[in-house]
């Protein structure tokens, strides 16, 4: 796991969500908090509305940056940034493995370490400066701690003080994922122990609310960032139960099997009508294994995300992963513990290939008469996003084509490691290291991932205000800041030295031709491919896109004429060179 956890860690630039991390967090490492305004640019990330006193960032948690702050103190750059949160991904994994032995056997225990040790998913998480892996230890550590101060009375006050330290902290990492988790603690004490009189949980969360609280009364602007109650719960629900079977734990097969096998010893027995008791696979399991708690924190963790993301994203799902594979270890110990070698076959499936996971979707498929044959293209689909930049739902037949493609992720994902990548970030920032000057301001057409630009370059990034349809934004505070520092009006273009057309879809949109007909820039066009980017599995595409529009350059020769460039063209050969 370690190994497939740090290979080739460093190899791939940022993308835009790490980029913001990683530039935030050196500004967190220079200021001692998260703090937007550098000296050079304002890395605002919502038009200057997310910026309280002082230019604190307030639309996100503040855990992320001071773990990207140590990254940027043991020398930054690709590896270093992201070696704090594999590190927390690989702790996450122990954690896991503890929790798994006190809720079951030592066997269940190591199948489910090595579900989730191995976890393709997981595994592109951890590699990430995001809060995914934060989100993942701090997650487990919760159950952990709330299992051994309920299970070891001698114990107990230490174990209550170091899971409110992870409640608090999880609070700062991420707020969905702490909502989650409270959510599962709570429903699992009301309806499971009803030990509602326990004097040290009611001190545990007084403490919790008085860390967090203020947090909400402090930040002006929607730290939650929550949307109100949606209208389709039900199309979302039933979306991202879809991705529990697809990417994580194959419940239908796995779950007819061992029902299988509970009818199959129920004939045995002699029918009658006690025997069918047993269908229930519950009661003296529960008391057994706990299965209830996992089977809670699932249910809660739909619940909170299907009711309040505006999103739709695997990345919502992290909170109740460790139940996800808790509830497939249970599953495939008991039917390996009734017929052997299929238990077996069903674990080499699970953990090699996504055959078992597709199955539902094929099943659909073989019944269609006017289907199709299974697509060859052995690549994820890339994100289907709406007009607000969310990734949104598929439509059931648009799913059904793009996720029923047998594979084996584990292979793609030691592909991946395995393989040296030049991409599209990592070309533009060499180019701009080696021509630009340290006074250069450079503007970025759709301001996609100036934040990673702004990191590996150190120049100035100037940007347009996207319109607001409220007038009251045009009279607040964070229109003036974003006026006076980093807003570009028409009369500065002659004032920017380079304009960056990053591709995000094909470069033939109004200001691409109008750019390149221009004749005071020069184009230059960035040659290098795009990599693997997106860290969810049903975006990752593991190989790299050689069709994909490379970024073009623009520069001002009004102010860099006099600089010597490449012809038209930055290939590969001359960034290795520039370096």
């Amino acid at each position: 796991m370690v190994l497939l956890a740090f290979g080739n860690l460093g190899n791939r630039s940022m993308w835009l969500d790490e980029g913001i991390t990683a530039q935030i967090g050196k500004n967190t490492l220079s200021y001692g908090y998260p703090r937007l305004w550098d000296g050079k640019n304002l890395s605002t990330t919502n038009n200057g509305l997310d910026i309280g006193e002082h230019f604190m960032f307030t639309k996100e948690n503040w855990l992320p940056f001071y773990a990207a702050a140590i990254g940027e103190l043991m020398g930054g750059g690709n590896m270093l940034l992201r070696l704090p949160f594999v590190m927390c991904g690989i702790i996450s994994a122990i954690v896991f493995y503890l929790i798994a032995k006190l809720l079951t056997d030592n066997n269940t225990a190591l199948i489910s370490f090595a579900l989730y040790a191995f976890s393709v998913p997981l595994l592109l998480y951890y590699r990430q400066v995001r809060y995914y892996a934060i989100v993942l230890l701090l997650v487990n550590l919760s159950y952990y701690f709330y299992l051994k101060a309920k299970n070891y009375s001698g114990l107990e006050k230490r174990y209550w003080i170091l899971l409110t330290v992870s409640l608090i902290l999880l609070f700062h990492a991420q707020y969905m994922a702490f909502l989650c988790t409270v959510l599962s603690l709570a429903s699992y004490i009301i309806l499971i122990n009803r030990d509602y009189k326990n004097a040290r949980m009611w001190i545990c969360l007084g403490v919790i609310v008085l860390f967090t609280a203020p947090w909400f009364f402090y930040f002006t602007y929607g730290t939650m960032n929550f949307t109100p109650i949606r209208s389709n719960i039900t199309e979302q629900l039933m979306g991202y139960v879809s991705q529990i079977h697809v990417f994580f734990i194959p419940f239908l097969p796995l779950g007819l099997f061992a029902i299988s096998i509970k009818l199959a010893k129920s004939f045995d027995n002699k029918i009658n009508i006690k025997s069918f008791q047993c269908l229930s696979l519950c009661k003296n399991t529960i008391a057994k294994t706990h299965i209830v708690l996992p089977i809670i924190v699932i249910i809660c963790n739909l619940f909170v995300i299907s009711v309040f993301t505006n999103e739709y994203n695997t990345r919502f799902l992290i909170p109740c992963v460790f139940a996800c594979y808790l509830l497939c270890a249970i599953l495939l110990k008991y039917i390996t513990s009734n017929i052997h070698i299929i238990g077996k076959i069903l674990f080499v499936l699970i953990f090699f290939t996504n055959i078992l996971h597709i199955s539902p979707y094929m099943a659909i498929k073989a019944t269609d008469i006017e289907n199709d044959k299974i697509s060859k293209n052995v690549a994820p689909p890339l994100p289907h996003y709406g007009d607000s930049g969310h990734a949104l739902l598929y439509d059931l037949n648009t799913y059904i084509e793009e996720q029923c493609v047998p594979r084996s992720y584990m292979l793609d994902f030691l592909f991946e490691i395995s393989n040296d990548y030049n991409d599209a970030m990592e070309g533009l920032a060499l180019f701009l290291n080696q021509y630009a000057d340290a006074e250069d301001i450079v503007y970025i057409i759709n301001r996609y991932n100036w934040h990673s630009v702004s990191y590996y370059t150190g120049l100035k990034i100037a940007n347009r205000l996207v319109e607001y349809d409220d007038n009251e934004y045009y009279q607040s505070i964070a229109y003036k800041n974003f006026l006076k520092y980093t807003h570009l009006t028409t009369e500065d273009e002659n004032m920017i030295d380079w304009f960056i057309f990053y591709p995000y879809g094909e470069p033939n949109n109004d200001m691409f031709l109008k750019l390149l007909s221009n004749p005071n820039l020069d184009c230059i066009e960035i040659l290098y491919p795009e990599a693997p980017e997106l860290p969810d599995i049903w975006a990752h595409s593991f190989w790299t896109d050689n069709s994909y529009p490379h970024i073009y350059v623009f520069r001002n020769k009004l102010t860099k004429g006099h600089i010597p460039l490449p012809v038209n063209k930055f290939t590969i050969e001359e960034g290795k060179n520039a370096t």
